[in-house]
């Protein structure tokens, strides 16, 4: 059997995985070691670790690095901590392999601990791009430090070899997020109202929004237009969801829970859904904010994601997007163009385009094949640009 580590830093990241590591959890060729550290582990984004626990995953090992505020200076220095914390388990746990997912900054603790303890590690996720934040730089860095890459669509396989990766351990698997809504039961209306004390009997959108950590706009201006926006929308409840750990979050949070506070009988704000989260996209009329989950997962709804900003800037969309620019007016328009009967009657046949199938079977498959002795060594592969 071989060791697998797989590191879940995130609700949002651990969704993705979920069902991948039930799979892998029953394949009897490999032994799962699963890594629960980040904000999993803090009570202010929901204690998440809860979810996990959930979910059957009863033997886990918890690392907690994620220290202090949310200022620059305190994220650095967790990063710093983490990599001295995953480099002492790694020396104990000996994994044959470390698999991660994503962009977060938690990551980069991980696999350069992994590369000085000469781990390969595998990657979900990578060649894509999110112009408006940091994320971007990082996960281009996850992708230079991994070893077998499980891309998420055709495009972005081709840019993980144009990176110089080596094409044979480059594969185009789809994306676990479409995957999982195939795979999730939907639970009640009611259930969800009485587990969360929340309205949604009534038409409601989903709003999450994080920090465009690549913006000189102040945080409080980046939420500010979001908020004005919705402020007048008529026969729409709005249920937020936490903003990512990033820098500026703690400002965030607070901006929500006033506005929140305000009209408490049609506004709310839960820190995390866990599994439920996909019930509740199903029910809503629309996402709206800049998370990734609008354009990664709820396609697959053929319902309406209002994108704000420039975090997703550089993402493959599915044509249930609407891009808008970070003001009052332009998010205004956007909400309406998402409740009209001329846009809603274009998204009934379209598919979501991270929908490739068995995405966690796919990948489990690849792993099963791979000798991971051989591709410590990394080259550097010259290729012909792609078009």
């Amino acid at each position: 059997m071989k060791k697998i580590c797989v590191i879940t830093a995130t609700r949002a990241e651990y969704g993705l995985l979920k069902n991948f590591l039930h799979l892998i959890n029953k394949n009897k060729k490999f032994k799962l070691e699963l890594f629960v550290t980040g904000t999993h582990l803090k009570k202010e984004f929901g204690n998440t670790i809860k979810e996990i626990k959930k979910d059957g995953f009863k033997s886990f090992r918890k690392i907690r690095y994620v220290i202090g505020n949310d200022s620059v200076l305190s994220i650095t220095k967790s990063v710093g901590d983490g990599m001295f914390k995953f480099g002492k388990i790694f020396r104990s746990v000996k994994p044959d392999l470390i698999i991660v997912l994503g962009d977060r900054y938690e990551l980069i603790s991980a696999c350069y601990a992994a590369t000085l303890a000469r781990i390969p590690i595998c990657h979900f996720q990578g060649g894509e791009q999110t112009l408006g934040v940091i994320d971007d730089v990082t996960r281009n860095c996850v992708t230079k430090l991994s070893h077998i890459h499980l891309a998420a669509t055709e495009k972005y396989k081709k840019r993980i070899i144009q990176m110089g990766e080596n094409p044979e351990n480059v594969f185009n698997v789809g994306g676990l997020g479409a995957e999982n809504i195939r795979k999730e039961k939907k639970i009640s209306k009611k259930s969800i109202e009485k587990k969360y004390h929340i309205n949604i009997s009534t038409p409601f959108c989903l709003a999450t929004f994080h920090p465009e950590t690549l913006s000189d706009v102040k945080i409080e201006l980046q939420m500010k237009p979001l908020l004005d926006a919705l402020m007048n929308v008529k026969n729409l409840n709005v249920i937020f969801t936490s903003p990512n750990a990033d820098p500026g979050y703690k400002k965030i949070m607070l901006m929500i829970k006033k506005f929140v506070k305000k009209k408490s009988k049609n506004r709310f704000y839960i820190k995390s859904f866990g599994k439920d989260y996909y019930s509740l996209l199903a029910y809503s009329e629309f996402l709206i904010g800049n998370s990734s989950s609008g354009i990664l997962e709820f396609p697959s709804y053929k319902k309406p994601t209002i994108n704000i900003g420039d975090r997703q800037n550089g993402r493959e969309k599915t044509l249930s997007i609407i891009d808008c620019r970070n003001n009052k007016k332009s998010i205004s328009y956007a909400i309406k163009k998402s409740r009209s009967k001329k846009f809603l009657s274009k998204l009934k046949n379209i598919k979501n385009l991270y929908d490739n199938g068995a995405t966690s079977q796919k990948a489990i498959k690849i792993l099963g094949k791979i000798n991971y002795k051989n591709i410590l060594i990394k080259k550097f592969i010259d290729i012909k640009v792609f078009k």
